[in-house]
């Protein structure tokens, strides 16, 4: 099936391991350009290559996304690799299981940037772009514990939540201009899903 992303140049968060790593993997294998993004190591190195083969172009960029500049660098590598920026898919993000009596304030600060503030700075570095561009698709992973509730893993309560609100917000505010932004918030296991929201289509 094609998605309509032959070309377009993605950001995918997370992206050495698990959804991201599938997701990035999609994308490609639907022809689009792909910027993986995760701490690095092997696996960051081996997803990319294994993107390539699948028929799309590939980059890695080694950075934690918690860090304050973390979307300004992500964008400006993608526009290096790739000349532009189309997608962005935040999907870094985890949870310690613990109970929540047992959580620190250094606990919930770090699991706040990690969870929120991470995916709002991407979007704030990328959504102008796109915006430039009139054309943008941002996808925002959220767990199935926003709808169900876990009492092992209080943090992921307010990412589904508070993701929802930022892309809501974000959508408002460009909806004066020519930028057609899509957000979802999905706790979808298959990649497929979530490569379908970023579709030309949609």
């Amino acid at each position: 099936m094609d998605l309509g992303l032959a070309g377009r140049a993605c950001i995918v968060t997370g992206a050495s391991r698990g959804i991201g790593r599938a997701t990035a993997r999609g994308l490609a294998g639907e022809g689009a350009r792909v910027l993986l993004v995760a701490r690095g190591g092997d696996a960051l190195a081996d997803a990319g290559r294994e993107c390539a083969a699948g028929g799309g172009e590939a980059a890695a960029l080694a950075l934690d996304v918690t860090e304050e500049d973390a979307g300004e660098r992500a964008v400006a590598a993608c526009e290096e690799h790739f000349g532009r920026v189309d997608v962005l898919v935040n999907n870094a993000g985890t949870s310690r299981v613990r109970a929540l009596d047992e959580l620190t304030d250094d606990d919930w600060r770090s699991q706040w940037e990690l969870n929120v503030m991470a995916s709002l700075r991407m979007m704030r570095a990328a959504a102008p772009r796109m915006a430039e561009l009139g054309w943008g698709r941002v996808v925002n992973v959220c767990s199935s514990s926003g709808k169900r509730p876990r009492s092992k893993t209080p943090f992921i309560f307010n990412r589904p939540a508070r993701l929802r609100r930022l892309s809501s917000r974000r959508s408002r505010a460009k909806a004066d201009t020519s930028f057609p932004l899509a957000n979802s918030s999905t706790s979808s296991r298959a990649s497929p899903a979530i490569t379908a929201s970023c579709s030309s289509a949609t």
